[in-house]
Formats: structure tokens, C-alpha cells, sequence
């Protein structure tokens, strides 16, 4: 492996931080969902850890990095270690049995247990390919640990792992450093049995609600014991009450795992409606009678009578989604016409957007300020400057806390003699949006596809914008490196390179792999899109500058491929090669009521995917 110096690592690997966050997000609901009482925390690795490692003996002889990615899970109790341990494996796809180290009887030193899993497809392929040219496997792991053991692995980890020469000539200290570690096994171990004996003492004094809290150990509401179920357990303390004491708590928390139904927090009420039909010994149908009437199978109440809750109000922080600001070419005797053509398409849009709440007319534009909760739209023109400018806010009408900005504005330059047109809109959100969770609502308004595919209007991006996958003919190969490497280029370039058939033209069955008319479709109203064969493949990237990686296959440049200077700037690009159509996965990510469901595709349609992916992202990233 060639000397790589840490500031080539921080160019070269890139570890997009929404794949951290969606596989701690992941581990984090379920265990909500659970109650297991737990702090998560995670990290990529730093180019420094990574120079550090890679310039390790062992890591020239085969041997990856594996934990490029580290998800660490803090356990208050000892006995959900085995739990989680279990429930893991179920989420993720696991390299190899978990990594145990248990003290033996000469010498104590703190347990470790992790688990090295697999980083699924659409994980993969959002970091950037460079990474795996390296040795650094395709995984990461996950650390769990207790929270005695936590505070101890940070101690030891930075005062003597980092210094371990040192304390290997002084055996004594360490000794006695490891002796600490006697204590926090015994701590660990008490903590438990401390609660299962209080669980005893208040299960024989009928405490049930404390007894729940106490034996089962999980994150709880404050809901109070439901006085029909204290009653029952009261009268048949040494039937139920003592079932409900002996009910085997993994078994619960699968059960609370397994409920699709339940959407608030767990309550006491829950814990012994479900200890109820878990344990085969108890089963009571007065139970199940007042768990129905109540309510409790279909989720938690929303409150008791009486009492109030009052909630903290977050801000809204706006997210960008789409941004391009385009321009529209014209002469002087057709600018009026021109104007008043756009300006009634971005209208009409708000209009028919806005009809139900604020009363606009048809047959004309009228400038207005309108506001009432939850909606604002504002329309303003001037005819003299052939300016006009459309701003609203309205409530998303399927995601709840969240509301769209949506902004247009039209400019006439009168010494380039040329209309500036440009859209935005973006996500405002009490909780934080990243850039994956805005890809499934990429699409810009109606009046921006209206004005790119009017025949009438000619919109250009350095170049016109053809909304298909438009041929790369021989004279045209030098308009292509020119666009390539305009710098006042917004959007991606995306070039599929063929084969030429028996016929004279390009390998029309080859390409339909590539899904060409769905991918201008989809996002020829944001990007260029074109096709060629080999030898204008060669020209284009000879003129460029830039080697051939792939073909047949698909480049794509980025809005900023080029530097100032005209160098390529890392990362610029992509080129794919059939191969990897072939073998691509995608992972379509959503989150609903019941936690994280995913999609997965295969081949050539997971492709087209993945490109349409690159070429929102490439927009979104532009904006921050």
C-alpha cells in the first residue's frame, strides 16, 4: 500500500455522517420501543485513528479494519446484555460470533463483548468509494457494555491502553488498577440482585406497581396501576400476583418488541396486560376483559382525567431541499410576452395551491400578502422592472411538526438580456431533517417542470435543458467538455457510455439497462443527461483531462467537478461499469408508526435509484 499521510485519508474517506445516524437511530428506537434502560453513542473513525492503524504491521498482511463505524451501547443492568445481545443479531447481519473477554480467577480486567456486523448495500455505496481501496472491511461493530464497566474502559482505555509500555514495567500498579475492576463486577452483579430481592419483598407486601417498576426494570411512564387490575391481583396474590412476579422478563421485552399496536410509552397497566398473556400459568380473562375495555392493546392513553401535560415548543429550523437558479434567454421584442408567460404559471401554481384557504382570481395576476395560521403566501410584480417574486409557508399535509417554504422569483437583466429564474423550497422541522430523509420529498413544484418543458421558453443551465436522454453527437463533443467544466454549471451531468451495435447506432438493448428514458424522466428537469458511444467517450474525457474508468458504463459529474484552477476536485465524479449495475443494491429507508422498514432492490433498477439519489444529494449539498 502506498504512504498515505492523514490529510490524504480526510480527502479520501468519506463517511457520510446520515449512515452513522441511521444505524444508531435504529439500535436507539428499538430498545425505546423495548424499555430496556440504555445511552447509546457513536462515531466514525477519525483519519487519525485510521493512519495510525493502517501503518500497524498486521494491517499490511490481510487483516481490515473493521470498525470503521462504532456504535457503543450503555447497559444500566448486567442481565440485558444477553438480551441485547440476542436482539442484535435479529437487525443486523453478523461477521462471526461476538467477542467475549471474561476475567479469569488469576486476574481481573474489565469484560468486553462486541460484534462486528455487516454495513448493508445502500450503507456501502454512501461512502465514498475510494474508502475501500484501502484495508478497511465493509462493517462495523457494535461495543456493549455496563455502566460501571463504561466509566472504567474510559479510564483505562486513555491512562493505560495508550500507555501500555509504561505500565508493563511497573506490574504492581497494575495490579492493583485491575483489582478495581473486582468491584465493579461485584457492583454489577448486586445491582440486579438487590432489585429482584425488593421485587420479592414488594410482591409479598402487594406493592404491584412497585414490584413492575422493580422486577422488569424498564423505562416507564408514571401512569398509575389501574385500580380493576390492582383489585384482581390484590384477591389472587398468590396465583397472579406471584405469576406476574416470575414472569420471565426477556420474554416480556420480546413481546413489547414484537407490538406493532402500541404507540405511546410502556406503562405499568401494559406490563401486566402482557405479563398476562406471556405467562401460559396466568392468562386471567378478567384481565383480558378490563385490558380491552381500557384500551391497553390498542396503545397507551392519552391521559388520565385531571391531569395536564404541558410540552416544551421547539423552533423550527429550515432545511433546504431543492435550489436552481436557471436562466431564459430571449429577444427584446418577445421579453413582455416571455415575462407574462412565467409569471402566470408560478401563479396559477399558488392559486390552485391556496384556492381552498385564500380566495385569488383566475383571469388575472393580483399581487397579495395573505396570512392565516398555519399558511402565508405572498405574490408581488412589477411590469416596469419585469420582476416578480412568489414566498409561501404552508403545513406539511403529511408529516406532522414540519412546514414547506416554497420561493420564486424572475428577474430581467437588462445587459445580458436574459431572464433569471429561480426556485427554492425547503423542509422547516422541530426535529433535525438530514439529507436522506429529504430524498423521498426531492421534487420541485409544478411551475418549475411547467416552465422547463415549455416549448415556448427556452431554460438553459449553461446549456438547454432537453428533459431526455439526448445523443452526443460528433460535433457536439466539444459543447459537452465545455459544459463539464463550466463552473457556472447547477446541476450534475450524467453521461452513459455504449456500445455501438451491429447496426451502426449504440446498443439500444444495453442501454435500456440503464433505465435511460426513466432517469430523464425522473431528473432531467435537475441535471443533463446524454448518451455516447466509445470513441466520443475518449474525446470528452481526453479533453478533460481525466482517465477512462468505465466502459460501457455511466459517468456522472458533480455541479462542481472542476476547480477554480480547472483541476478535478476529489470526488467531483463517479463512474460505474456494468459489473457494478449488475451487482447493485439499494435500500430504501422509511420510518413509519412501527419503527424503520426497508425496501430493498436489485440489479438495474436499484441503480437507477442510487443515480437519482447522487443527483438530488449533489443539489441539496450545494445549498449548506
Amino acid at each position: 500500500m502506498a504512504e498515505y499521510t492523514r490529510e490524504d485519508f480526510e480527502k479520501i474517506i468519506d463517511i457520510p455522517v446520515s449512515v452513522e445516524y441511521e444505524i444508531k437511530e435504529i439500535i436507539d428506537n428499538k430498545l425505546k420501543k423495548c424499555g430496556i434502560f440504555s445511552r447509546i453513542f457513536s462515531r466514525r473513525k477519525s483519519s487519525e485513528s485510521i493512519e495510525h492503524k493502517l501503518h500497524k504491521d498486521e494491517y499490511k498482511d490481510g487483516r481490515k479494519i473493521q470498525d470503521i463505524i462504532g456504535i457503543r451501547i450503555i447497559l444500566y443492568f448486567e442481565d440485558d446484555i444477553a438480551i441485547c445481545q440476542k436482539i442484535i443479531r435479529e437487525w443486523f447481519r453478523p461477521v462471526g460470533d461476538w467477542e467475549v473477554y471474561d476475567n479469569d480467577i488469576s486476574e481481573f480486567r474489565a469484560s468486553k463483548i462486541n460484534g462486528i456486523f455487516e454495513l448493508e448495500g445502500d450503507w456501502v455505496r454512501r461512502i465514498s468509494p475510494q474508502t475501500w481501496l484501502f484495508p478497511i472491511d465493509q462493517t462495523f461493530e457494535i461495543q456493549l457494555r455496563t455502566t460501571f464497566f463504561e466509566g472504567w474502559h474510559e479510564v483505562e482505555h486513555d491512562m493505560r491502553y495508550k500507555n501500555k509500555a509504561i505500565w508493563d514495567e511497573y506490574p504492581a500498579f497494575s495490579r492493583k488498577l485491575n483489582s478495581v475492576v473486582a468491584t465493579l463486577e461485584l457492583c454489577d452483579s448486586s445491582m440486579v440482585s438487590i432489585c429482584e430481592d425488593f421485587a420479592h419483598q414488594l410482591y409479598l407486601d402487594k406493592k404491584w406497581e412497585a414490584m413492575v417498576n422493580m422486577h422488569y426494570r424498564l423505562r416507564m411512564n408514571d401512569e398509575p396501576i389501574n385500580p380493576e387490575l390492582k383489585r384482581i391481583l390484590d384477591d389472587n396474590s398468590k396465583t397472579l400476583g406471584k405469576r406476574l412476579y416470575r414472569c420471565r422478563r426477556h420474554e416480556l421485552i420480546r413481546m413489547l418488541l414484537d407490538d406493532r399496536h402500541r404507540t405511546g410509552a410502556i406503562s405499568v397497566n401494559r406490563i401486566i396486560v402482557m405479563a398476562n398473556e406471556a405467562d401460559k400459568e396466568m392468562q386471567n380473562e378478567e384481565i383480558r376483559a378490563i385490558a380491552e375495555k381500557n384500551g391497553f392493546f390498542r396503545g397507551e392513553k392519552k391521559g388520565d382525567a385531571g391531569r395536564t401535560y404541558q410540552y416544551a415548543i421547539n423552533p423550527l429550523e429550515e432545511y433546504p431541499n431543492f435550489r436552481n437558479k436557471l436562466t431564459i434567454e430571449c429577444n427584446e421584442k418577445d421579453k413582455k410576452k416571455i415575462f407574462e408567460e412565467l409569471s402566470m404559471i408560478i401563479y396559477s401554481w399558488a392559486r390552485d395551491k391556496f384556492k381552498a384557504i385564500f380566495r385569488l382570481p383566475e383571469d388575472r395576476i393580483t399581487e397579495c400578502d395573505e396570512k392565516i395560521p398555519g399558511y402565508w403566501l405572498k405574490v408581488s410584480k412589477n411590469d416596469n422592472f419585469l420582476s416578480m417574486d412568489m414566498h409561501t409557508y404552508h403545513l406539511s399535509t403529511n408529516e406532522v411538526g414540519r412546514m414547506w417554504n416554497v420561493q420564486a422569483s424572475i428577474r430581467w437583466d437588462p445587459i445580458l438580456r436574459l431572464f433569471w429564474f429561480e426556485t427554492k423550497n425547503a423542509v422547516l422541522s422541530t426535529e433535525p431533517v438530514d439529507i436522506e430523509s429529504r430524498m423521498p420529498n426531492y421534487n420541485p413544484p409544478r411551475f418549475y417542470s411547467e416552465i422547463v418543458k415549455c416549448d415556448d421558453i427556452e431554460v438553459l443551465d449553461v446549456r438547454k435543458y432537453t428533459c431526455k436522454c439526448s445523443p452526443v453527437y460528433d460535433n457536439e463533443v466539444d459543447l459537452m467538455i465545455d459544459l463539464i467544466r463550466s463552473n457556472e454549471r447547477q446541476t450534475p451531468v450524467v453521461l452513459i457510455a455504449s456500445k455501438i451495435g451491429e447496426d451502426g447506432f449504440l446498443d439500444e438493448s444495453w442501454l435500456s439497462r440503464y433505465w435511460c428514458s426513466d432517469l430523464a424522466q425522473r431528473a432531467g428537469l435537475y441535471s443533463h443527461i446524454y448518451r455516447c458511444g466509445e470513441e466520443n467517450l475518449n474525446k470528452i474525457l481526453d479533453g478533460l483531462g481525466l482517465k477512462r474508468d468505465a466502459f460501457p458504463g455511466l459517468y456522472i459529474f458533480y455541479s462542481n467537478t472542476f476547480d477554480k484552477d480547472g483541476k478535478p476536485r476529489q470526488g467531483g465524479y463517479n463512474s460505474y461499469p456494468e459489473s457494478y449495475v449488475a451487482e447493485c443494491v439499494y435500500n430504501q429507508v422509511r420510518v413509519s408508526s412501527s419503527g424503520f422498514n426497508v425496501d430493498t432492490k436489485q440489479g438495474d433498477r436499484a441503480f437507477l435509484h442510487e443515480i437519482v439519489d447522487m443527483i438530488r444529494r449533489d443539489n441539496i449539498i450545494r445549498q449548506l
